[in-house]
């Protein structure tokens, strides 16, 4: 619940993230990274609640869900941004030779973390979400690199995001009513196996495209003498799918191919999110 009796007092998680944001307020105002999903959502009306001065940032990857981009759109004050016509997801996996993976997320990082740089940032991401985003804090500085992150929702459980949205009647992208949990990059990985399978049921031209890309891949491979066992772009999306299964492999690891320029695909077991019931 977004207001809690605890053994130190009331907690109120609305409270709490308004007295952050007013605090940590810079002059030139945050960096939101806005991804159109129930935890973006939260943190963008929260600002609007503080009254804190920010700008709304969409990164887009080209293989967005179309229904997100058309609800993303509905919002004025959200920029909707790409680093470049050379930067689709299609000329990524053609470049780096293999199809993007929990192990290798070339993709995240050129497509998607690269803004925000010299200022104070705020993500959506929730610890509850995934071992990987445990241990981390509220309010982050990494004084190396200059830099400050706020991962304002931190604490928040999916109940808190749901009873957010809901108690203030703020609308979401219809994907959700439909039964999806994470509304990522079509075929994303870090989905898993069902959750990819789910995705391409759903697109299927976006299927056919990275397909197209495999092909290429292929291709690019046999010029360099690097090709293993795969002749046909659905043999790498068949290989694809199945490295990024959550069924356990006697070793824990996956390679697509073994050669000094590619990289290692790591099979993790895969983090099951709950959807509100």
């Amino acid at each position: 619940m977004l207001v809690e009796q605890t053994l130190y007092g009331t907690v109120d998680k609305v409270a709490e993230a308004i007295h952050i944001l007013r605090e940590y307020e810079p002059d030139e105002g945050y960096y939101v990274a806005f991804s159109g999903g129930k935890d973006s959502l939260c943190v963008y009306w929260l600002t609007k609640i503080a009254g804190v001065k920010a700008d709304y940032h969409y990164s887009f990857t080209t293989v967005d869900p179309p229904e997100l981009i058309k609800f993303i759109r509905t919002f004025d004050d959200v920029q909707i941004e790409h680093p470049g016509v050379d930067k689709t997801m299609w000329q990524l996996i053609i470049k780096n030779r293999i199809p993007p993976s929990r192990k290798a997320r070339y993709c995240c990082t050129i497509l998607k973390e690269s803004g925000g740089k010299d200022r104070i940032k705020i993500l959506g991401i929730r610890a509850e979400e995934s071992n990987n985003r445990k241990g981390r804090q509220v309010v982050q500085r990494d004084d190396m690199l200059g830099k400050t992150v706020i991962n304002l929702i931190y604490h928040w459980t999916l109940l808190d995001v749901w009873e957010f949205i809901h108690c203030n009647l703020i609308d979401y992208c219809p994907l959700y009513d439909e039964g999806f949990d994470r509304l990522g990059c079509i075929g994303c990985p870090l989905k898993g196996e069902k959750g990819m399978l789910r995705d391409f049921k759903r697109w299927p031209l976006y299927k056919q495209a990275y397909i197209r890309a495999f092909d290429q891949v292929i291709e690019e491979r046999r010029k360099r003498g690097t090709l293993r066992d795969w002749h046909t772009g659905e043999d790498v999306m068949l290989s694809w799918l199945h490295l990024n299964s959550n069924k356990p492999t006697s070793d824990q690891q996956l390679t697509l191919w073994e050669d000094d320029n590619s990289c290692v695909l790591e099979q993790k077991t895969k983090t099951t999110m709950t959807r509100r019931s």
